[in-house]
């Protein structure tokens, strides 16, 4: 995807809800995003990727940290997702405000429907689809 078509994506995600129609307010109005706004910024984009039965690869996560820096300049990449990295013996796990949601998420589904997923690192498939989370 080209840069300018990732934060299209995220607008359009975006005004499809109305905690999305809200994040888009506060920053044209503040011109820069509070800790709550970012909060729903997040929910909103990744529940919209599980509803829609998304695939949640690192590809897929980094396309959505850049697509926020792109729509909201004073917001950075690397808050949003910082992927897996191995150097040495040093392992540093999937990281950002995304990522965690995804994850939260998918606990909640997991409590909810008492079914295991799988769930790796790297570039490999965050897959949460399911019947149970069309509802939630």
């Amino acid at each position: 995807m080209t840069s300018s078509s990732l934060s299209i994506v995220i607008k359009n995600i975006l005004k499809k809800y109305q905690d999305g129609e809200m994040v888009l307010m506060f920053y044209e109005s503040k011109h820069c995003l509070n800790s709550a706004m970012r909060n729903k910024l997040v929910a909103v984009i990744i529940k919209d990727q599980i509803q829609n039965n998304k695939n949640l690869n690192r590809t897929r996560f980094i396309e959505l940290a850049k697509g926020i820096e792109e729509l909201f300049p004073s917001e950075t990449e690397e808050l949003y997702f910082i992927p897996y990295c191995k150097e040495g013996n040093i392992i540093s796990p999937n990281r950002g405000k995304l990522y965690d949601k995804f994850c939260n998420i998918k606990k909640d589904i997991t409590k909810i429907s008492g079914s295991k997923r799988k769930h790796s690192d790297g570039n490999k498939e965050f897959n949460l689809n399911d019947e149970g989370i069309k509802h939630n």
